[in-house]
């Protein structure tokens, strides 16, 4: 008896635990919330871009559209971040160029991919970052957005 009582507590505890996992994740994904359509092309032609270069699709998408109490608990996040818009999304760079590491190569490979896209679709026109001097999670990210202006960092 006193076995079935400890396990049923541990999965209680377990679904919880899992419960907010899926909350933060969905809060720092975007899920059920809508992103800017010009941000989704752009990171479809990202795909597109990369496969034509013969590069590997290796990224997830870890942060979309965002609460704005949500956004003001990560660290990296400004007050005005496009993520509050939908308009901005991170992504987390993994393995580009087929070389079996995850390392700034991949990061400047996915940047270069999306400063040609802007040159062919002025429209999709925003800001591209990278995170090279961050923690080990924050440097294999980059953000990009459709601001409609050119703005560049390297934090």
């Amino acid at each position: 008896m006193f076995f079935f009582i400890f396990m049923k507590k541990k999965i209680l505890i377990l679904c919880a635990f899992f419960t907010i996992l899926f909350f933060i994740g969905s809060q720092l994904m975007g899920f059920g919330q809508k992103l800017d359509a010009k941000v989704i092309k752009k990171e479809e032609l990202l795909e597109q871009k990369l496969k034509m270069k013969g590069l590997k699709v290796d990224f997830i998408r870890i942060s979309g559209k965002r609460s704005k109490w949500f956004n003001e608990l990560l660290s990296l996040s400004t007050k005005n971040s496009l993520h509050l818009s939908g308009k901005a999304i991170d992504i987390l760079v993994g393995d580009i160029n087929g070389d079996k590491k995850q390392d700034e190569t991949d990061i400047k490979l996915v940047v270069a991919c999306l400063e040609e896209i802007e040159k062919e679709h002025p429209t999709l026109v925003g800001g591209i970052g990278t995170y090279l001097n961050q923690g080990a999670w924050s440097r294999k990210m980059v953000h990009f957005d459709v601001r409609g202006y050119k703005a560049r960092w390297n934090k």
